[in-house]
């Protein structure tokens, strides 16, 4: 288990986050007295990791890392930190642990189980707007289709995009502010290097 101390905005109190193998909680109340909402690892459905610049006017002045969190409800803690001119600094670092422990402690898991339904079950999965099934990719009620044996994975700073290899304005960007986004990077990534491994051999 892992605990921090954070602040949420500029003249923010300090909050405590931690991070545990059976759940996640933030002081996300407007009283300290509150206590800590508190989200058990079987109840957690979705998870958003951003970093995004603070703008004030035309200068730069810090950056803002947010984790949400959606349970099974679909309701969503968020957890966020500010680090203003240059002023906590140890927030990105503090940031990039709680994201390889998220990934440790849940994402991991919500993968492996949509994995498991793909490839054991040959199931076809829903993830956000989009359908992954045993010939490729597309989005629900949308007219794209991309084949896994042709499609090309490339990632940016704010978004990936999901591309046909041969006509590359077959196209789709995947936003990192979206729901499912991790969890989509993830399966499409796995897919499309075992179908491409499998090509190979």
């Amino acid at each position: 288990m892992k605990q921090y101390s954070i602040q949420s905005g500029l003249l923010d109190r300090q909050r405590t986050f931690i991070i545990s193998p059976d759940y996640i909680a933030f002081d996300n109340n407007d009283l300290k007295s509150a206590g800590l909402t508190r989200i058990n690892k079987p109840n957690i459905k979705d998870i958003k990791l951003l970093i995004e610049p603070i703008q004030w006017d035309l200068f730069y002045v810090g950056r803002k890392y947010t984790i949400s969190v959606k349970d099974n409800d679909n309701k969503v803690l968020t957890i966020c930190m500010k680090n203003f001119f240059g002023l906590r600094k140890h927030y990105h670092q503090i940031f990039q642990e709680a994201v390889e422990l998220i990934w440790k402690y849940y994402l991991t898991d919500i993968v492996d189980q949509y994995l498991a339904r793909f490839y054991e079950n040959l199931e076809t999965l829903h993830v956000g707007k989009f359908i992954l099934d045993q010939q490729g990719i597309r989005i629900a009620g949308g007219t794209l289709q991309l084949n896994w044996l042709e499609t090309e994975l490339k990632i940016y700073t704010r978004f990936f995009v999901l591309s046909n290899i041969n006509k590359p304005e077959d196209h789709v960007y995947v936003d990192y502010n979206d729901w499912h986004t991790e969890i989509l990077y993830s399966l499409t990534k796995t897919i499309l290097k075992e179908r491409h491994d499998s090509q190979k051999s």
